[in-house]
C-alpha cells in the first residue's frame, strides 16, 4: 500500500497527503495541519471528509478515530502538517476544495436549478 496520496481540488490544485496509521493517533504531530478519512477500495482511497486542525492529535483523538477504524475496517486515515500555526486560512482554503471535489467530482458548477451541467 501506498505510503502518501495525492488529492485533487475542486481548483485542480493537487495536495499530498501521507498514510497514518490508526494505531499511531496518539503519536501525530503536535503540529497544525488537514487530515483526510477514506474508505479503502480496490481503485485507491476513496475520500469520505477531510478537517482542518490546530493540533493532528487533538484533533484526530476527540474525533475516537481507532474506534471507528474497529467498526469499519477499510477506514484509512491521511495527514499532512503544516508547522505554520497562523495558516489556518490556508487549511480552511484546502479543506474546502478538496470536499467540493469529492462532492462535485467532475468540476461542473451546479446549477440555478439543483442539476449539473447540460441535464435537463
Amino acid at each position: 500500500m501506498a505510503r502518501s496520496h495525492t488529492f485533487k481540488g475542486i481548483s485542480g490544485k493537487e495536495y499530498e497527503y501521507y498514510l497514518t496509521s490508526f494505531d499511531e493517533v496518539n503519536h501525530a504531530p503536535l503540529r497544525s495541519g488537514t487530515y483526510v478519512v477514506t474508505v479503502l477500495c480496490s481503485s485507491g482511497p476513496v475520500f469520505l471528509y477531510c478537517r482542518e486542525a490546530r493540533c493532528l492529535r487533538e484533533a484526530l483523538l476527540s474525533e475516537s478515530l481507532p474506534d471507528q477504524r474497529k467498526i469499519c475496517r477499510r477506514l484509512a486515515l491521511y495527514t499532512r502538517s503544516d508547522p505554520d500555526q497562523d495558516n489556518k486560512p490556508a487549511r480552511d482554503a484546502e479543506v474546502q476544495d478538496l470536499m467540493l471535489y469529492s462532492r462535485f467530482g467532475s468540476g461542473e458548477a451546479m446549477r440555478s436549478d439543483g442539476g449539473f451541467g447540460d441535464q435537463d
